[in-house]
């Protein structure tokens, strides 16, 4: 089992988003698990010609793609929230001086 990343109240201060990202990812998950117990061949299909001919069948097939396409997108996104928080918390009272031009 994938476990997603679980945001504590800690991070929901900094990113409240998180807590909503986090329960996309794991319903995206709990969706693509569902259509691969329904489908079981559908992991075996490997593009939308082998299914054409089944609409239920594309249908589950390009849900599971999405819900892939999103959970990597959401890793992406926590990634780079991750890495902008940590810029601004190691951000130093010398920088603020800085003009940002």
């Amino acid at each position: 089992m994938i476990h997603d990343y679980l945001p504590d109240a800690g991070d929901m201060l900094n990113a409240p988003e998180r807590a909503h990202l986090a329960m996309l990812s794991t319903a995206a998950h709990l969706a693509e698990q569902a259509l691969l117990v329904e489908y079981p061949d559908l992991g075996d299909v490997h593009a939308p010609s082998d299914v054409r001919q089944q609409p239920l069948l594309l249908s589950a097939y390009l849900i599971a793609q999405r819900t892939t396409e999103l959970r990597g997108l959401i890793a992406r996104h926590q990634a780079a929230l991750e890495a902008a928080i940590y810029r601004a918390l190691t951000h130093t009272s010398a920088d603020k001086d800085d003009l940002p031009f």
